[in-house]
């Protein structure tokens, strides 16, 4: 199982297919990439439902699962993933359906930065994730979970 993490607009979907297209290419059989996100679809257009969150992410974590115990080869879990809490089920159940798992941080040296980072590195990483996101999250929600993400 792969679980990327990392801010809207970062690249962690592009970087998901890169991960899947990959594995295919190098012999692999099966691959699902599963994304909370895909629940907030309606008849195409993606429309964000705050109430729904829980449930959504509860529903993909289902999910991811039920594809592991079908013994799909690579399982990719799309989404931010900013809190350690966020993962643990998804860690949890690839333990007990055998399943090594692996994190991709997207924009880790923004989030994860060094102490030479240059000061205006971050906000224009934000900006660009901010212009980059397909679902409209705001810049200062971009800003906040950044500066909340957990290694």
């Amino acid at each position: 199982m792969v679980l990327m993490r990392g801010v809207p607009g970062s690249g962690k979907s592009t970087k998901a297919k890169e991960i899947a297209r990959a594995h295919m290419q190098e012999g692999g059989t099966s691959v699902a990439i599963c994304a909370t996100d895909d629940y907030h679809m309606k008849d195409g257009v993606y429309v964000f439902q705050r109430e729904k969150l829980g449930y959504f992410h509860t529903q993909n974590c289902i999910r991811v699962y039920e594809l592991m115990k079908l013994g799909i080869e690579l399982v990719i879990v799309d989404n931010t993933n900013i809190k350690r809490r966020d993962m643990q089920a998804y860690v949890s159940n690839a333990g007990s359906c055998g399943y090594e798992v692996q994190e991709v941080v997207v924009g880790k040296e923004f989030l994860i930065p060094s102490m030479d980072m240059n000061p205006h590195a971050f906000n224009d990483y934000i900006q660009m994730c901010a212009q980059r996101n397909t679902h409209g999250v705001p810049k200062d929600v971009i800003d906040r979970m950044a500066r909340t993400f957990q290694k």
